[in-house]
């Protein structure tokens, strides 16, 4: 039998390989040309987990017993400056430690620099630097103070106005920190900067929330006619107990088994919130207010007046959308310089010019958006949105709990908002659809029509280490990674964290609640389709409480919607 095909010579067979492979060798240099880029940010930004494949989740950590004094050390790495000082205690490099209180950090003793130019105009940046000291008046030579600091704008009148601008601190690691902000209106204003905690503080939060145990709240699970404990970890588990993990999707969870069952019942139907202990940090040494706690640094309240008019005011005037809200030019530029400020009640982006928006309702027009987290996210679906959208809503009853979902609908304009809240450990009661785990919400989301989803995670977080935090939020952004494959239209949105000064609710300190914002936008950085709305820095004047004001939530819900719409 013949072939159909000629022969071809070794020549001709050595002349076509050699066609084939310069052909080869050019699509492959076109696509580097073409992709260098990408490549490169890939190389330098590449995460410390793989990427979700083939629908499956299979580098989420196990949580492991905790052997060291400090906890874990993986959330480190997003807090250098609290590493730097972490590891000179382990290797012994700080004398004495821990340090006699008398060599903490003390308010009052520490002082603020600063070198105004001769005439400070509006645009300029103020700069300076913070020596502290303790309370023998020594320098400190080891940095993890955390401050808070803000410039405000003064009136005529000498009054201190709403207007304000965060200040960035930036830690030297020797008990010297230097501090800019930028003077974005014309007239008076004063710097203020506070100690939040002196770096002593700081170490003994972690230490103590170096725990798989919720020291502050406790869950109770509620089976038939019997109550148990319930937790991340059992402080005193019974001989066998229930394990409701998912540890494959980042949800580690156990109760205790009802002594008058055989068996572990398939799900916990209700739990029950009981207090362990009081959530203030206490009177102990470390924390006094007025001493060494949320207390003005002793020359603090310096007033300088910038020249210009509102005309010179500084303003970005690029387009918003989310690529302007990127995690990356974001977490690449924090702690560096402001990303906005408040002028007459209003949030001025610097990263674009957020008041060219539609209304609220031409915005959200044919659209579906899902707000997932705490309470602190619930709070955009009531207070920000339910009453000026027309919301009606069709979720269950909401007598059950507070965190039971939320589903509401314009027919009007095709308008669905959703909020949903997180899983376990959520500090409420509740029945188990009023705590769905975000993974579960996430793959349950149908992003065939227009969708952004808003989500935040950490408050209920703060009474444990961290890798309980990083496990979760594996999960999650397993979860993203998949739904992003899914529908890659959805535009997803981390919202982050608000500085408080009191809390009924989780431990009163928002260094805590730094600490687990740092961990989100780690996590998040190298997504490119996840972008950021920056709460943190738009509350340069603390809240009162964790729940920020109705008049706060607006403009959140403001500078989002100037991203998405």
């Amino acid at each position: 039998m013949t072939s159909q095909f000629p022969k071809r010579s070794m020549k001709d067979e050595i002349k076509r390989l050699c066609s084939t492979s310069k052909l080869a060798l050019i699509l492959a240099m076109i696509f580097l040309v073409f992709n260098i880029n990408k490549i490169m940010t890939f190389t330098n930004n590449k995460p410390n987990f793989k990427p979700v494949t083939k629908g499956t989740y299979s580098d989420v950590p196990i949580l492991k017993p905790l052997v060291c004094k400090f906890g874990s050390k993986e959330w480190r790495k997003f807090m250098p400056e609290i590493d730097d000082l972490l590891t000179k205690i382990e290797h012994d490099n700080i004398v004495n430690w821990p340090v006699d209180i008398k060599q903490t950090t003390d308010p009052k003793n520490t002082v603020i620099s600063f070198q105004p130019p001769a005439e400070l105009r509006v645009g300029q940046t103020l700069r300076g630097t913070i020596q502290a000291r303790d309370f023998e008046n020594n320098d400190k030579r080891y940095g993890g103070d955390y401050f808070r600091a803000r410039l405000m704008r003064i009136g005529p009148q000498g009054n201190q106005l709403k207007d304000g601008v965060a200040v960035m601190i930036e830690d030297f690691y020797n008990g010297t920190y230097g501090w800019n902000t930028i003077v974005p209106w014309p007239g008076r204003c004063q710097l203020i900067i506070e100690l939040v905690h002196s770096s002593e503080a700081v170490v003994d939060l972690v230490s103590q929330r170096a725990t798989l145990v919720n020291l502050n709240r406790g869950f109770r699970g509620i089976f038939d006619n019997d109550e148990v404990e319930c937790d991340i970890n059992l402080s005193d588990p019974d001989s066998t107990s229930c394990d409701y993990s998912q540890k494959s999707r980042g949800i580690t969870w156990y109760c205790n088994k009802p002594q008058n069952l055989t068996s572990c019942p398939d799900q916990v139907p209700t739990y029950k919130i009981t207090r362990k202990m009081k959530t203030v940090l206490g009177n102990q040494p470390l924390f006094k207010t007025g001493v060494n706690w949320q207390t003005e640094i002793s020359n603090s309240g310096a007033t300088f007046y910038a020249q210009g008019t509102t005309e010179d005011m500084p303003r970005i005037f690029l387009k918003c959308n989310s690529r302007t809200a990127l995690m990356r030019s974001k977490y690449k530029t924090l702690l560096r310089r402001p990303t906005g400020y408040l002028h007459q009640n209003r949030w001025v982006s610097l990263l674009c010019d957020n008041h060219r928006i539609p209304s609220m309702r031409e915005c959200l027009k044919h659209k579906s958006v899902y707000f997932i987290g705490d309470s602190t996210m619930r709070q955009w679906y009531y207070s920000g949105l339910r009453e000026q959208l027309g919301l009606k809503d069709t979720g269950p009853p909401i007598n059950k709990s507070w965190s039971m979902p939320k589903d509401g609908i314009n027919l009007e304009e095709d308008i669905r908002i959703h909020y949903r809240a997180h899983g376990n450990p959520l500090h409420n009661p509740g029945p188990p659809e009023s705590r769905p785990y975000m993974v579960d919400t996430l793959q349950s989301i149908n992003g065939s029509r227009p969708t952004a989803v808003v989500f935040n995670i950490g408050s209920h977080f703060l009474p444990y280490d961290p890798s309980v935090f990083i496990q979760r939020i594996t999960g999650i952004r397993n979860g993203i990674v998949m739904l992003h494959k899914r529908y890659p239209s959805v535009q997803f949105f981390v919202r982050g964290a608000t500085r408080f000064r009191s809390s009924t609710i989780v431990p009163l300190s928002d260094w805590l609640y730094l600490r687990t914002y740092r961990i989100l936008l780690g996590f998040f950085n190298d997504l490119p389709y996840v972008s950021h709305i920056d709460t943190w820095e738009m509350t340069f004047t603390p809240q009162v409480n964790i729940h920020a004001s109705k008049d706060y939530i607006k403009k959140f819900i403001l500078l989002f919607m100037s991203y998405y719409c």
